[in-house]
Protein backbone atom coordinates (compact mmCIF):
# COMPACT_ATOMS: atom_id res chain seq x y z
CA UNK A 1 0.00 0.00 0.00
CA UNK A 2 2.91 2.29 -0.67
CA UNK A 3 1.00 4.63 -3.24
CA UNK A 4 -2.22 6.38 -1.92
CA UNK A 5 -5.82 4.99 -3.66
CA UNK A 6 -5.80 8.72 -5.26
CA UNK A 7 -2.87 8.24 -7.20
CA UNK A 8 -5.09 5.93 -9.73
CA UNK A 9 -7.89 8.85 -10.10
CA UNK A 10 -8.60 11.51 -12.75
CA UNK A 11 -8.50 15.17 -12.62
CA UNK A 12 -12.45 15.12 -12.31
CA UNK A 13 -12.37 12.31 -9.73
CA UNK A 14 -10.15 14.27 -7.77
CA UNK A 15 -12.31 17.22 -7.99
CA UNK A 16 -15.33 15.63 -6.97
CA UNK A 17 -12.97 13.36 -4.54
CA UNK A 18 -12.00 16.89 -2.59
CA UNK A 19 -15.50 18.30 -2.52
CA UNK A 20 -16.57 15.11 -0.96
CA UNK A 21 -14.27 15.73 1.58
CA UNK A 22 -14.89 19.10 2.16
CA UNK A 23 -18.59 18.70 3.08
CA UNK A 24 -17.27 15.53 5.24
CA UNK A 25 -18.92 13.05 3.05
CA UNK A 26 -16.39 10.44 3.50
CA UNK A 27 -18.81 7.37 3.01
CA UNK A 28 -18.93 8.73 -0.30
CA UNK A 29 -15.05 9.83 -1.08
CA UNK A 30 -14.13 5.62 0.04
CA UNK A 31 -16.21 4.49 -2.81
CA UNK A 32 -14.20 7.27 -5.30
CA UNK A 33 -11.34 5.80 -3.45
CA UNK A 34 -12.03 2.62 -4.31
CA UNK A 35 -11.91 3.47 -7.98
CA UNK A 36 -8.66 4.85 -7.53
CA UNK A 37 -7.58 2.07 -6.34
CA UNK A 38 -8.62 -0.36 -9.18
CA UNK A 39 -6.97 1.74 -11.72
CA UNK A 40 -3.65 1.26 -9.75
CA UNK A 41 -4.23 -2.71 -9.81
CA UNK A 42 -6.09 -3.29 -13.25
CA UNK A 43 -5.72 -7.00 -12.24
CA UNK A 44 -7.87 -6.99 -9.35
CA UNK A 45 -10.90 -5.54 -11.36
CA UNK A 46 -13.35 -8.41 -11.90
CA UNK A 47 -12.86 -9.72 -8.08
CA UNK A 48 -13.76 -6.28 -7.11
CA UNK A 49 -17.07 -6.81 -9.25
CA UNK A 50 -18.19 -8.76 -6.00
CA UNK A 51 -20.23 -6.35 -3.60
CA UNK A 52 -19.45 -7.79 -0.20
CA UNK A 53 -15.72 -7.43 -1.54
CA UNK A 54 -16.60 -3.66 -2.32
CA UNK A 55 -17.80 -3.05 0.82
CA UNK A 56 -15.09 -4.91 3.09
CA UNK A 57 -12.53 -3.00 0.87
CA UNK A 58 -14.73 0.67 1.80
CA UNK A 59 -15.17 -0.39 5.30
CA UNK A 60 -11.98 -2.16 6.48
CA UNK A 61 -8.85 -1.45 3.93
CA UNK A 62 -9.75 2.38 3.14
CA UNK A 63 -10.39 3.49 7.19
CA UNK A 64 -7.10 1.62 7.76
CA UNK A 65 -4.50 2.93 5.08
CA UNK A 66 -5.88 5.73 3.53
CA UNK A 67 -4.53 9.07 4.74
CA UNK A 68 -7.31 10.92 2.96
CA UNK A 69 -10.17 9.12 4.92
CA UNK A 70 -8.09 9.69 8.10
CA UNK A 71 -8.10 13.81 7.30
CA UNK A 72 -11.56 13.58 5.88
CA UNK A 73 -13.07 11.70 9.18
CA UNK A 74 -10.53 14.11 12.06
CA UNK A 75 -11.30 17.41 10.10
CA UNK A 76 -15.26 16.33 10.15
CA UNK A 77 -15.12 16.30 13.87
CA UNK A 78 -12.69 19.10 14.05
CA UNK A 79 -13.36 21.60 11.29
CA UNK A 80 -17.03 22.00 12.96
CA UNK A 81 -15.92 22.30 16.40
CA UNK A 82 -12.82 24.87 15.25
CA UNK A 83 -15.71 26.82 13.53
CA UNK A 84 -17.84 26.69 16.53
CA UNK A 85 -15.04 28.11 18.80
CA UNK A 86 -14.72 30.94 17.25
CA UNK A 87 -18.05 31.91 17.36
CA UNK A 88 -18.03 31.36 21.28
CA UNK A 89 -14.99 33.21 21.08
CA UNK A 90 -12.89 30.56 23.29
CA UNK A 91 -10.41 27.01 22.52
CA UNK A 92 -12.19 23.90 21.06
CA UNK A 93 -12.49 22.43 24.33
CA UNK A 94 -13.84 25.06 26.33
CA UNK A 95 -16.48 25.31 23.83
CA UNK A 96 -17.33 21.65 23.73
CA UNK A 97 -17.66 21.77 27.27
CA UNK A 98 -20.30 25.04 26.76
CA UNK A 99 -22.36 22.80 24.31
CA UNK A 100 -22.79 20.45 26.47
CA UNK A 101 -23.81 22.90 29.34
CA UNK A 102 -25.90 24.42 27.42
CA UNK A 103 -23.82 27.99 27.78
CA UNK A 104 -23.78 27.95 23.91
CA UNK A 105 -25.86 27.03 21.14
CA UNK A 106 -24.18 25.41 17.74
CA UNK A 107 -25.33 26.21 14.88
CA UNK A 108 -24.82 22.76 13.52
CA UNK A 109 -24.32 19.28 14.94
CA UNK A 110 -20.91 19.17 16.37
CA UNK A 111 -19.11 16.55 18.20
CA UNK A 112 -18.38 17.74 22.12
CA UNK A 113 -17.11 13.94 23.22
CA UNK A 114 -13.49 14.97 24.86
CA UNK A 115 -12.01 11.48 24.16
CA UNK A 116 -13.21 12.12 20.54
CA UNK A 117 -11.96 15.64 20.19
CA UNK A 118 -8.44 14.30 21.42
CA UNK A 119 -8.37 11.51 19.08
CA UNK A 120 -9.09 13.28 16.16
CA UNK A 121 -6.59 15.53 16.88
CA UNK A 122 -4.08 12.63 17.61
CA UNK A 123 -5.02 11.38 13.64
CA UNK A 124 -4.03 14.58 12.32
CA UNK A 125 -0.79 14.76 14.26
CA UNK A 126 0.17 11.13 13.13
CA UNK A 127 -0.69 11.99 9.07
CA UNK A 128 1.27 14.93 9.77
CA UNK A 129 4.81 14.19 12.02
CA UNK A 130 4.76 10.67 10.33
CA UNK A 131 3.91 11.09 7.14
CA UNK A 132 4.54 14.69 6.56
CA UNK A 133 0.57 14.59 4.88
CA UNK A 134 0.41 18.41 4.11
CA UNK A 135 -3.56 19.02 4.58
CA UNK A 136 -2.65 17.72 8.30
CA UNK A 137 -0.20 19.76 8.76
CA UNK A 138 -2.07 22.71 7.12
CA UNK A 139 -5.35 22.26 9.28
CA UNK A 140 -2.94 22.04 12.73
CA UNK A 141 -0.77 24.99 11.31
CA UNK A 142 -3.91 27.23 10.67
CA UNK A 143 -5.81 26.36 13.80
CA UNK A 144 -3.43 25.29 16.48
CA UNK A 145 -4.37 28.54 18.61
CA UNK A 146 -8.08 26.80 18.57
CA UNK A 147 -6.69 23.66 19.29
CA UNK A 148 -3.99 24.89 21.85
CA UNK A 149 -1.75 22.31 19.91
CA UNK A 150 1.35 24.14 20.60
CA UNK A 151 0.68 24.38 24.38
CA UNK A 152 -0.08 20.74 25.00
CA UNK A 153 2.70 19.02 22.04
CA UNK A 154 6.34 19.54 24.07
CA UNK A 155 8.91 18.65 21.62
CA UNK A 156 6.39 17.31 18.75
CA UNK A 157 5.06 20.60 18.36
CA UNK A 158 8.66 21.86 17.91
CA UNK A 159 9.32 19.91 15.41
CA UNK A 160 5.65 19.98 13.71
CA UNK A 161 6.83 24.21 13.51
CA UNK A 162 10.25 23.19 11.56
CA UNK A 163 7.93 20.71 9.48
CA UNK A 164 6.20 23.07 8.09
CA UNK A 165 8.79 25.29 7.38
CA UNK A 166 10.77 22.80 5.44
CA UNK A 167 7.82 21.94 3.08
CA UNK A 168 7.23 25.61 3.10
CA UNK A 169 3.48 25.63 4.73
CA UNK A 170 2.89 28.86 6.22
CA UNK A 171 2.39 29.47 9.88
CA UNK A 172 0.94 32.22 11.30
CA UNK A 173 3.18 34.08 13.85
CA UNK A 174 5.95 31.32 13.28
CA UNK A 175 8.42 33.15 14.70
CA UNK A 176 6.36 34.03 18.09
CA UNK A 177 5.76 30.08 18.29
CA UNK A 178 9.01 29.22 18.08
CA UNK A 179 10.04 31.60 20.94
CA UNK A 180 7.08 30.20 23.01
CA UNK A 181 7.84 26.75 22.24
CA UNK A 182 11.93 26.73 23.38
CA UNK A 183 10.70 27.73 26.84
CA UNK A 184 9.53 24.25 26.92
CA UNK A 185 11.70 22.06 25.41
CA UNK A 186 15.17 21.12 26.14
CA UNK A 187 18.23 23.15 24.47
CA UNK A 188 19.49 20.03 23.30
CA UNK A 189 16.09 18.57 21.87
CA UNK A 190 15.77 22.10 19.78
CA UNK A 191 19.37 21.86 18.86
CA UNK A 192 18.30 18.19 17.63
CA UNK A 193 15.66 19.05 15.49
CA UNK A 194 17.29 22.02 14.12
CA UNK A 195 20.25 19.98 12.91
CA UNK A 196 18.12 17.60 11.33
CA UNK A 197 16.28 19.84 9.51
CA UNK A 198 19.42 21.59 8.58
CA UNK A 199 21.06 18.35 7.15
CA UNK A 200 18.23 16.18 5.56
CA UNK A 201 14.86 16.53 4.20
CA UNK A 202 11.84 16.47 5.46
CA UNK A 203 10.81 12.65 4.93
CA UNK A 204 14.50 11.68 6.09
CA UNK A 205 14.79 14.19 9.28
CA UNK A 206 11.37 12.63 10.48
CA UNK A 207 12.55 9.15 10.64
CA UNK A 208 15.84 9.98 12.44
CA UNK A 209 13.87 12.15 15.16
CA UNK A 210 12.96 10.32 18.40
CA UNK A 211 9.77 11.51 18.63
CA UNK A 212 8.72 8.95 16.12
CA UNK A 213 8.87 6.56 19.08
CA UNK A 214 6.11 7.98 21.05
CA UNK A 215 3.82 8.98 18.39
CA UNK A 216 4.13 6.86 14.88
CA UNK A 217 4.51 3.17 16.52
CA UNK A 218 0.63 3.51 17.73
CA UNK A 219 -2.22 2.38 15.64
CA UNK A 220 -4.59 5.36 14.58
CA UNK A 221 -7.86 5.90 16.00
CA UNK A 222 -10.50 4.63 14.04
CA UNK A 223 -13.20 7.63 14.08
CA UNK A 224 -16.69 7.45 13.18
Amino acid sequence: MGRQFTDGLSASERRNHRDLIRYGHCGEAAEIELAGFVALHTNLKNQFENPKLRQQFKTLIVPNHSFVDHMCRARRILGLLVQESQRFGDNVYNTAVAIEAGAHQPSQKVATDAKLVLEALAVLEKLALCHQYRPALKFIAQHADKLLYFETSGERGYYLLYLAQKLAIDIPNFSEHVERRQTGVSPVDVARIKAQFAKYSADVASHKLWYRRNVCRWATPRLP
